[in-house]
């Protein structure tokens, strides 16, 4: 009888561990699921990122064929454009008399008219010009994009506290190269997503210190000759001044002079928090060869 009880207690006890070892084998299926499942959904938003970016790259394309249809009508303008200007000189009215057989009010409406073609041709010039630093923004924001969707791939799989760190890499990477305002949101999501009980580096303290320093705009003081359209990558359209006081986030930009019949101008200018502020000077002084 004892050795019967015994047998039937060593056959619970047996089912007993079989129970535990599937309860914890279902567990760990079960987390092994959740895992993949977040890998999926990381998947499926970088796929939807990649389609973005492809659809501003053909964005971007568009835009640079507009550019050099707009080109050519640039320099078909400023063709058109010297014969008025001409045409303008010389029905301006004389300081001596009028000459006989000419009606007065017949050459003030020719001047007028040859202003007006001047006037109108000057404007698709500028809009010309305008047109040309927004495709060269697309193709900019294109390549930013692009890269951006690589970071972000390079994080899928990757568990908490590793995403985390890749994170702050990326941020203080954007950070040396200047690019302040997309470290700063890449910095951001870094704290978002951090595990409550991991302690924050000193690396990243030091990070905070930087971007929470360079995160306020720069004045700065641009010279130019009022003929010379004038504006900053990846900033802003300017158009023609001789002078203007800017205000501007701290990075690194290029200042680009362009005038018809003349080479373009590039000036590089660095903005920093704690530096004197930038005067840079831009304009185009040397003509094209014909």
């Amino acid at each position: 009888m004892k050795v019967a009880t015994r047998i039937n207690w060593l056959a619970s006890a047996g089912l007993a561990v079989v129970v535990v070892i599937g309860v914890r084998g279902l567990r760990t299926a079960y987390l092994a699921t959740l895992d993949l499942q977040a890998v999926q959904r990381e998947r499926i938003a970088l796929e939807v990122r990649i389609v973005e970016a492809e659809s501003k790259l053909r964005k971007a394309e568009q835009l640079a064929t507009e550019a050099e249809q707009d080109r050519s009508a640039l320099l078909l303008a400023l063709k058109t454009l010297r014969p008025s200007e001409s045409a303008a000189a010389s029905l301006s009215p004389p300081s001596a008399a009028t000459p006989s057989g000419v009606d007065a009010g017949a050459r003030v409406y020719a001047t007028k008219n040859a202003e007006g073609d001047a006037t109108a041709q000057e404007k698709q010039i500028q809009l010309a010009q305008e047109r040309a630093y927004s495709q060269e923004l697309a193709k900019l924001r294109k390549a930013a994009a692009t890269r951006r969707a690589e970071f972000e791939g390079s994080l899928l799989g990757l568990d908490p506290v590793a995403k985390f760190e890749r994170r702050l890499e990326i941020a203080a990477t954007y950070a040396a190269e200047a690019e302040f305002q997309t470290a700063i949101r890449i910095y951001n999501e870094a704290i978002a997503e951090k595990p409550e009980d991991l302690a924050l580096p000193e690396s990243a303290r030091q990070l905070t210190a930087i971007l929470r320093e360079q995160n306020t705009p720069v004045r700065v003081t641009l010279i130019s000759d009022g003929t010379t359209f004038v504006s900053v990558k990846n900033f802003k359209w300017l158009n023609q001044f001789v002078e203007n006081l800017v205000e501007i986030l701290p990075g690194n930009y290029e200042v680009v002079g362009r005038r018809p019949g003349y080479r373009d101008v590039v000036v590089p200018m660095q903005v920093r928090v704690g530096t004197s502020p930038p005067v840079v000077t831009v304009i185009c002084t040397d003509p094209r060869e014909k």
